[in-house]
């Protein structure tokens, strides 16, 4: 029997072959952008590591493809085709998650707190003993609601005593949100990194563009999964819709992800229960790149399969070592 999924909205399909694709426990305010610390370096393969990708495999009807073997993926580099060194199939370890959630008023009149069941849920169904996964909310400034944990029960705790009371009418500061959890989490920790996203797409007031998310997001090698609420919010007009639903479909088509349009309770839960699916059935790839110079220039990576009638997940490219 086929799962129901919401609306997905197209992320990276690519007919065939192509990719396009500690804090204290208690809240910690993170309020002046300023002080942040100057962007990271790349997390960038050396030598004698392996560029290490991971992808999810799709049919034309949308359900997940789980049996392609190592022969059946091929890998580019600026064009140029790679040795496959490593390959397995399943959930990669360790997970490395984070949550990223809008929490203006505006939002939270349009679906109040319909994320926390479904979030809880999504962090019991994936974290393990080697897994580390944290909340935030925002607005115009970032809270830390769980910091890095492989206990899920402990993010529940935390998400269930975040859902309660009035959220405020701030604008909310995206851009600046997400470069922070992709520069000051997700980077520090090794492993696969995944942020999901639960937002309506606006931004006002970040000091950071939305280029500045996309490279903060490929520089930390971090997949971005988009619960997208435009569609739901009666306060924005039609052409804020498209903006939040272009928004949500280019950060998860530059990172390798998926942005999933939500309108009701219902398909908020069914997006993190395909991310999950997605998560589970995921392919590890890796190659050590033919271009042994140290320039640091980003360098574009496709993915194809030879099984035709597939699309492939993936993200668009890394930056490469610089000396």
């Amino acid at each position: 029997m086929r799962t129901r999924k919401p609306w997905l909205l197209v992320a990276a399909i690519g007919l065939a072959t192509t990719v396009v694709v500690p804090l204290p426990p208690n809240l910690s305010t993170f309020t002046d952008h300023a002080c942040w610390s100057s962007p990271q370096e790349s997390r960038q393969p050396t030598d004698k590591e392996p560029v290490s990708l991971s992808v999810s495999v799709h049919a034309t009807d949308g359900q997940l493809v789980k049996d392609l073997t190592k022969e059946e993926f091929r890998i580019f580099e600026d064009g140029k085709e790679q040795q496959i060194d490593s390959f397995s199939r399943g959930q990669p370890e360790p997970l490395i998650l984070g949550l990223l959630m809008q929490w203006s008023g505006q939002r939270r009149d349009t679906l109040p707190y319909s994320e926390i069941d479904p979030a809880s849920q999504f962090f019991r169904s994936l974290i393990g003993s080697k897994d580390a996964a944290f909340a935030v909310k925002f607005s115009k400034a970032v809270e830390l609601l769980s910091d890095f944990t492989n206990d899920p029960a402990e993010i529940e705790r935390n998400l269930r005593r975040a859902g309660t009371g009035a959220a405020p009418y701030r604008p909310p500061a995206l851009h600046d949100a997400l470069v922070w959890a992709c520069r000051e989490k997700l980077s520090a920790r090794n492993g696969h990194r995944v942020l999901v996203l639960v937002i309506d797409g606006r931004d006002y007031g970040s000091k950071k563009q939305l280029r500045d998310v996309i490279d903060a997001a490929l520089r930390s090698e971090t997949v971005i999964y988009v619960v997208g609420l435009a569609g739901a919010n009666p306060y924005m007009n039609r052409a804020a819709v498209a903006r939040g639903i272009e928004l949500a479909t280019k950060l998860a088509k530059e990172t390798g992800g998926q942005a999933f349009a939500a309108r009701n309770p219902g398909d908020v839960a069914a997006a993190f229960g395909q991310i999950v699916e997605e998560l589970r059935s995921a392919y590890a790839l890796g190659y050590y790149s033919t271009d042994a110079a140290h320039d640091g220039r980003f360098r574009k990576i496709r993915v194809e399969t030879r099984r035709k009638g597939l699309y492939v997940l993936a993200r668009k490219g890394y930056y490469a070592p610089q000396t």
